[in-house]
C-alpha cells in the first residue's frame, strides 16, 4: 500500500513539472516575439527618419539652388591676359599743405576782417582793415627798440671769447672729438664736448667750448696734460653768444618795422599771394598790445593738399615714399585724383590688440576741394603685367587647394569641370592664375554682389555635390571656418571645420 502511494505522488509531481515547463516555454516564446516586434518597429522608425532626412536635404538643396542661384545669376569669363595689382586702402580728411600764418606786430589795432574761412583771395586783396594811427605808434616803439639793440650789439663786440681752449686739470687725454676746421658749436652739439680727460682717480671730465672755429688741435689721445695746457686754438672767436643773440633780435625787429611800413602805406593787411583763407585767428576780445606779433589769419596757397591714412601692420612694410595713390572724394563726385605717398610714420598706434601706423598722401589741390572733406585712398603696392587673370569671384579656395569650374549645366543648375589651379596676387576684381588654366578657357561663377551672404563676409554660397546630388554651386568664401563649397560627398563642405576635398 505504501508503494502504491509513493507511485501516485511521483506521478503528480511529474505532471506538475511538465505543466511548469510548458508554461515557461510559452512565456519565452512570447518574450522573444515582443522583442522582435520592438526591433522591427525601431528599424522601421529609423528607416523612415533617414528617408525623411534625405528628402529634406534634397528639398533644401533644390530650394537653395532655386532661391540663390538662377541661370540669370551665373556668369562666365574667359581667362585672358591683363594686369593686376594689390593695394593698401584707407580714408582720411583733406588738409591744406604749406599753410602760412599771416602775422602783424603787436599794438596794431584791427578795425575789420572782411574775409571768412575758406574764402578765395587774390594777391593784394584786403584781409584786414587796420587803424593807421596805431601803426604809427607801433613804429615809434620799434624804432626805440632798435636803438637799444644797436647799443647792446656794439657793447657785445668787446665781449670776445678767448682764441684758445686749455685744460683746467691735470690728467690723461681720453678722447678728442674736435678737428681742425670744425665749428665749436657743431662739435658740442654732436658730442657734448670737445674732448674728455681722465683724472688720476679714474673719473672723467669734459672739455667744453663756447664759440669760434677750431684752427689747430694740440690734444692727442693718450697724452698727458697739465693745468693750463693748450688743447685747441680758435678763430672767429669775437662772435660771442650775447652778440649773436642781439643780432638775431635786431633782424626780427627789422622785419616787424618793414611790415608796419607796408601796413601804413597800404592802409590795410593785404593778401601776399593767391590762395584761400584756412582760418581766422584774430579774436577781437583779445588784447595783443603786449605781443611782439600776433596771427590774423592762416592762408593757404592752394597748391597741394594731403590726407593721412591708417595702415595695419601687415601692409605698412609694403608702403614706400614715392608710390602712386588714387583718391576719390565722394562729396565732390566720382572723379579719381592722383597723389603720392610723401611720408610714412613707423610709430605704432595700438588699440584693442590691433597695431596700426600712418601714411601721408599728397596731391594737387582741385578747386572743389576743401579742408575736412573725406578722401578714400588706394595705394598700389605690387602688380604684374601680362598675367593670366580671371574674375576673383571665379576662384574658390579651401584650406588646401584652389579651383575653378570650367562648365555649367543650365538645365540642372549644376557646375562641373572642377579644375585645380595655382593663384598669384589678387585684388577686389581679378586674380592671377599661375597654372591650371590656359588662355581662352571659360570659367563659371556667381558674382559676389548677387550673393545674399555677401554682407556678412562670406563668398558665394557653397554647393551640394556627390552621389545623386552631383554638381552644386561654386563657393568663394568661408563658412564656419572651412569652405562652404562644392566637392565630393553629399553635404556642404567645411561646415563646422576644415573643407573636405
Amino acid at each position: 500500500m505504501r508503494e502504491a502511494g509513493r507511485d501516485n505522488t511521483t506521478g503528480r509531481h511529474t505532471a506538475t513539472n511538465d505543466r511548469d515547463e510548458a508554461l515557461f516555454r510559452s512565456l519565452q516564446r512570447k518574450k522573444r516575439a515582443r522583442r522582435r516586434r520592438v526591433i522591427r518597429t525601431v528599424i522601421i522608425i529609423v528607416l523612415l527618419a533617414a528617408l525623411g532626412l534625405t528628402g529634406a536635404v534634397y528639398y533644401l538643396r533644390r530650394r537653395v539652388q532655386k532661391s540663390i542661384v538662377s541661370n540669370d545669376d551665373v556668369s562666365s569669363a574667359k581667362a585672358e591676359r591683363g594686369s593686376v595689382s594689390t593695394t593698401v586702402s584707407g580714408s582720411g580728411t583733406l588738409e591744406n599743405v604749406d599753410e602760412e600764418e599771416i602775422k602783424i606786430p603787436g599794438g596794431v589795432v584791427i578795425d575789420e576782417i572782411p574775409v571768412k574761412a575758406n574764402d578765395k583771395v587774390k594777391a593784394g586783396d584786403v584781409i584786414a582793415a587796420i587803424d593807421k594811427s596805431s601803426v604809427l605808434s607801433a613804429m615809434e616803439t620799434l624804432q626805440s627798440d632798435l636803438e637799444t639793440l644797436d647799443k647792446s650789439i656794439y657793447d657785445a663786440r668787446g665781449d670776445e671769447v678767448k682764441n684758445y681752449i686749455s685744460s683746467g686739470v691735470e690728467g690723461t687725454i681720453l678722447k678728442v672729438y674736435g678737428e681742425m676746421g670744425q665749428k665749436v658749436s657743431d662739435v658740442m652739439a654732436e658730442h657734448g664736448c670737445l674732448a674728455e680727460i681722465l683724472l688720476p682717480n679714474d673719473q672723467t671730465i669734459r672739455v667744453v667750448g663756447l664759440a669760434g672755429t677750431i684752427y689747430e688741435v694740440y690734444a692727442h689721445e693718450g697724452a698727458s696734460c697739465w693745468q693750463g695746457s693748450v688743447l685747441f686754438t680758435l678763430t672767429d672767436t669775437w662772435f660771442s653768444a650775447s652778440y649773436d643773440s642781439w643780432v638775431q633780435q635786431r633782424q626780427e625787429k627789422e622785419e616787424q618795422l618793414l611790415t608796419l611800413m607796408r601796413l601804413y602805406n597800404d592802409g590795410a593787411l593785404l593778401a601776399p599771394y593767391d590762395g584761400s583763407v584756412s582760418a581766422i585767428n584774430y579774436d577781437e576780445n583779445t588784447d595783443y598790445s603786449g605781443e611782439d606779433t600776433f596771427t590774423v589769419v592762416t592762408l593757404s596757397p592752394d597748391k597741394q593738399m594731403e590726407v593721412s591714412i591708417s595702415v595695419d601692420e601687415v601692409n605698412i612694410l609694403s608702403l614706400e615714399v614715392g608710390q602712386t595713390a588714387q583718391l576719390t572724394i565722394s562729396s565732390i563726385g566720382s572723379d579719381s585724383y592722383t597723389g603720392t605717398v610723401t611720408e610714412i610714420s613707423k610709430t605704432a598706434n595700438s588699440s584693442s590688440g590691433v597695431t596700426r601706423y600712418s601714411a601721408v598722401i599728397t596731391l594737387d589741390k582741385a578747386e572743389e576741394m576743401l579742408p575736412g572733406m573725406t578722401a578714400r585712398v588706394l595705394v598700389s603696392i605690387r602688380g604684374v603685367e601680362n598675367a593670366l587673370i580671371i574674375p576673383v569671384d571665379a576662384l574658390h579656395q579651401t584650406s588646401t587647394r584652389s579651383f575653378v569650374y570650367t562648365s555649367y549645366d543650365p538645365e540642372t543648375g549644376t557646375y562641373g569641370g572642377m579644375r585645380e589651379v595655382t593663384a598669384g596676387i589678387s585684388n577686389s576684381e581679378y586674380v592671377e592664375i599661375l597654372s591650371g588654366l590656359s588662355e581662352g578657357e571659360t570659367v563659371w561663377y556667381v558674382e559676389s554682389e548677387d550673393n545674399p551672404f555677401a554682407g556678412f563676409g562670406y563668398g558665394s554660397p557653397g554647393g551640394f555635390s556627390g552621389g545623386n546630388m552631383s554638381g552644386g554651386m561654386p563657393s568663394g568664401g568661408n563658412f564656419g571656418g572651412g569652405t562652404f563649397g562644392g566637392g565630393s560627398g553629399g553635404r556642404p563642405n567645411g561646415m563646422g571645420g576644415g573643407a573636405r576635398p
